[in-house]
């Protein structure tokens, strides 16, 4: 089982996302979330999945394709930690930038 990790094991940084996540069997959690997720976008049509609330906000269809871009990237990280080399984060900032604007082409179902 996964335990939480100390406070001198995480960048301050990460602390306001950790501290959200309650206690408990981790990947249950994790399971859960990805029922939810689908569950939630799954009934969404393409015309839905574009709308904002305001012009200048982003889009459901932006914002779940920020969250799947955001688990490859630390996806990306992890498997640099597990390896014990070294993330090469300008090769992944370009990569995250270069995914966003392809999103748009891609319908709805397949993001």
């Amino acid at each position: 089982m996964l335990q939480r990790p100390e406070k001198e094991e995480y960048s301050s940084y990460f602390a306001t996302y950790i501290d959200k996540v309650p206690d408990g069997n981790y990947f249950s959690m994790l399971h859960q979330q990805t029922e939810d997720v689908t569950a939630l976008f799954a009934p969404m049509t393409e015309e839905r999945a574009l709308t904002r609330y305001a012009p200048d906000k982003w889009s459901l269809k932006e914002v779940l394709g920020h969250m799947t871009d955001t688990e490859r990237v630390m996806g990306y990280r992890l498997l640099c930690f597990a390896r014990g080399t070294q993330p090469n984060y300008l090769g992944s900032i370009k990569m995250y930038s270069s995914l966003m604007p392809h999103l748009m082409s891609y319908p709805f179902k397949n993001c």
